[in-house]
């Protein structure tokens, strides 16, 4: 009788672990159709009469100004997003210069001053618990970037020289903008310098999402190959770019 009763129990307990996770796969699914969906309803409702409406009001309410440090404008921002673009209303605008609304999506400057040889440059990008710190430097009389990937994996850290470093930000632009299409495509690139080769990945988590790896592989002694990465995830793109494009145009 116990036996039995046993089984039944044993049976029970793996139909409640099954289910489980049948909900939570469907779950996860609907939660990238809901992503999607809404994607593409903001990007509607930014080609609206409507917000292009707004968009005016508070540009003229502002005088086409930043409306935290009274900067030229660079952009209108969403305080909230909301859940119906019917419901938008001007309160809910806030008229931004550039570096305002940077800080205002998570770019926090730490130190975007020149040292005293005006070669020195370093910016964050903080994400919840993940930060990128991007920091040019200068190494054997050369500048060199340096990304750091900061999170539960620990530190991991990029080098990017300035003898390629045009080639290899255009290349890292080009797969930050694969990874922000909806498209489940494909992208896969190296290229080869002086120090090592730089891979870059798209990959697919197991919920669905995207992600990018670029990794970086360095000959050392005795034929052996030191190797480190970096991983930017699909929503943490747009940042990493804007901070990336910073870091272009100190270059250029």
């Amino acid at each position: 009788m116990l036996e039995i009763h046993f089984i039944i129990i044993s049976i029970e307990i793996i139909i409640f672990i099954v289910g489980l996770a049948v909900l939570w796969f469907y779950k996860q699914k609907l939660v990238q159709k809901l992503s999607e969906f809404y994607k593409e309803l903001y990007s509607d409702y930014l080609n609206s009469e409507k917000w292009d409406s707004l968009k005016k009001l508070a540009l003229a309410r502002a005088d086409y100004k930043c409306e935290l440090c009274g900067a030229t404008y660079k952009a209108v921002h969403h305080v909230k997003y909301p859940k119906k673009y019917q419901n938008d209303h001007i309160d809910n605008l806030l008229v931004v210069c550039g570096k305002c609304h940077a800080k205002l999506h998570g770019i926090r400057d730490i130190d975007n001053n020149m040292n005293n040889n005006g070669n020195s440059f370093s910016e964050t990008v903080i994400l919840g618990s993940r930060s990128y710190l991007f920091d040019v430097n200068t190494i054997l009389g050369k500048k060199c970037l340096i990304i750091t990937e900061s999170g539960k994996r620990g530190n991991r850290q990029i080098e990017i020289f300035e003898e390629k470093f045009h080639e290899l930000t255009e290349n890292l632009s080009k797969a930050l903008l694969s990874l922000q299409k909806d498209i489940k495509e494909p992208f896969y690139e190296t290229i080869s310098v002086n120090e090592g080769t730089y891979f870059f990945d798209i990959k697919l988590a197991v919920n669905g999402s995207k992600y990018l790896t670029l990794t970086t592989s360095k000959r050392k002694a005795n034929n052996l190959f030191e190797r480190n990465s970096i991983i930017v995830f699909e929503d943490e793109s747009r940042l990493f770019s804007m901070c990336l494009n910073k870091v272009i145009n100190y270059f250029s």
